[in-house]
């Protein structure tokens, strides 16, 4: 099954903010993993 999912400006603020998160909590390698993890198609 194939389907589209879009971001709301809130949506796409948020990963924003969790990226960043995890790049200062953690490591911007991390912070790339997590967010290709959550952008892959189910």
């Amino acid at each position: 099954m194939s389907y589209q999912a879009f971001l709301t400006d809130d949506a796409a603020f948020d990963l924003g903010e969790l990226y960043e998160y995890i790049e200062y909590h953690d490591a911007p390698d991390k912070a790339d993993y997590v967010l290709e993890k959550l952008r892959r198609p189910f």
